[in-house]
């Protein structure tokens, strides 16, 4: 159910979106696959290096479960493996934005080369905004459980 809901927001937003601002952009134009997996990787390997990622499959069990068997340590440590995952996908999309800044400004005598790279800097942020809609619920989820816990 609340894969739907976030599936359905998401795809209510961007029509929304491209009904408010008139453009003939189809959804093919929002996916760049190197910007994804530049986002992810980093993320995967923050969450590793920090000896999270169990932490981080353990919210989504425990975000999920019906289950009221987890210690309020655990819930914690999932919750801020959560954060964690969002804090570094906005910090990953923001340092992909400055690179493609900085290559843009080094190619400003060309204006032919200003749209790709600063389409693919709004794609890294747009994929980080895209994360935080869909880990935000789950982190909220969690924090709810440890008040009821408690």
């Amino acid at each position: 159910m609340y894969v739907l809901f976030s599936v359905a927001s998401l795809i209510a937003t961007f029509f929304t979106a491209k009904f408010f601002v008139g453009s003939s952009i189809g959804v093919l134009e929002f996916i760049d696959i190197p910007s994804l997996l530049i986002i992810l990787i980093i993320t995967v390997c923050s969450l590793a290096a920090s000896n999270n990622f169990r932490n981080f499959n353990n919210a989504f069990v425990i975000a999920f479960s019906k289950k009221k068997q987890y210690t309020a340590k655990e819930m914690k440590l999932a919750g801020k493996a959560i954060s964690l995952f969002i804090k570094v996908s906005f910090a990953t999309a923001g340092l992909s934005s400055v690179f493609a800044a900085i290559t843009i400004l080094n190619e400003l005598d060309d204006k032919s080369k200003f749209g790709p790279p600063l389409a693919i800097a709004l794609c890294t942020l747009f994929y980080a905004c895209i994360i935080a809609v869909i880990m935000l619920p789950v982190k909220s989820r969690i924090e709810k459980k440890i008040i009821e816990n408690q």
